[in-house]
């Protein structure tokens, strides 16, 4: 029999109900779909390094790790996260050092994995750790694309 595919926040909301506990960690569904990214997290177009220097150095600092919450349903999203992909990218940010959390609209409010645990309200969020802490946030918009607000952020003293 095969089991349909639901999103994470429906299939935790059936468990509560039955009062079973779920955790879930962010790389599938109820049907067992392997996905912990975002389509809007493929780089789109090229970052230019050359003139983007402080971007590449600040973005690919050795021992830097993200967190990216987003909707590929979401304009803002789907506007910044493509460029900031291709930063990380030209950075040469490993995709191991970046997470995605896909985050859905759930009766008017988004949910999504860890958006509590990090004060996730607002999409798209990218969090930057170093040595576990964090230590620059974007969230939503800015005057500048997040890449440029990242390396002000990490290159500030």
């Amino acid at each position: 029999m095969a089991v349909p595919s639901r999103p994470w926040s429906t299939l935790r909301r059936s468990c509560a109900d039955a009062g079973v506990p779920v955790a879930f960690n962010g790389v599938g569904d109820l049907a067992g779909d392997v996905s912990a990214t975002l389509a809007t997290m493929e780089p789109d177009g090229e970052f230019d390094a050359d003139a983007n220097p402080d971007a590449v150095e600040a973005l690919g600092r050795e021992g830097l790790t993200y967190k990216v919450w987003g909707g590929d349903w979401c304009p803002d999203c789907t506007g910044q996260l493509p460029a900031f992909a291709a930063a990380l990218s030209a950075a040469g940010v490993p995709a191991d050092r970046v997470e995605q959390f896909p985050v859905e609209t759930v009766d008017g409010e988004k949910e999504g994995p860890e958006m509590d645990e990090h004060g996730v309200t607002r999409i798209p969020t990218v969090i930057a750790f170093e040595d576990g802490e964090e230590v620059a946030r974007f969230v939503e918009s800015a005057d500048v694309d997040i890449a440029t607000y990242l390396t002000r952020e990490l290159t500030d003293d």
